[in-house]
């Protein structure tokens, strides 16, 4: 569902950005870097739509990002799919200790984006 909201919205301002008239959209100037699970199909369905609209989109495993992986980027995504009640009960996603001077602009979504916070001692509003 959120994929499809964020999706959404890439398009609409580049609708608005880039005119009717254009045959194929221009990327824009911007490397993002995915932090998923590796093997999710979200992953590689994230860096596909990113590739068509930015100029750089990879991924990387959310569970190793450094400050190393994110300094060729301008921007990175935290993300992984939704926690699941498995045999082992609701297991939250693994992720990286990003440093307490982690400067990269990043966007965080979902149970990913929530244990980056609670490592990092940051509390979002919505807890």
């Amino acid at each position: 569902m959120r994929s499809a909201i964020v999706g959404t919205v890439v398009l609409a301002a580049a609708a608005a950005v880039f005119g009717a008239e254009e045959t194929e959209p221009r990327k824009f100037d911007v490397k993002v870097l995915y932090a998923g699970a590796p093997d999710a199909p979200r992953t590689k369905e994230f860096v596909q739509f990113l590739s068509g609209w930015f100029a750089r989109a990879e991924a990387t495993d959310v569970a190793s990002l450094s400050s190393e992986k994110a300094k060729p980027f301008d921007v990175v995504i935290v993300d992984s799919p939704s926690p699941m009640v498995g045999e082992k009960g609701f297991e939250m996603p693994k992720v990286a200790e990003l440093p307490r001077d982690w400067g990269r602009p990043t966007i965080l979504m979902g149970a990913a984006g929530g244990a980056v916070l609670n490592k990092l001692h940051i509390k979002l509003d919505w807890l």
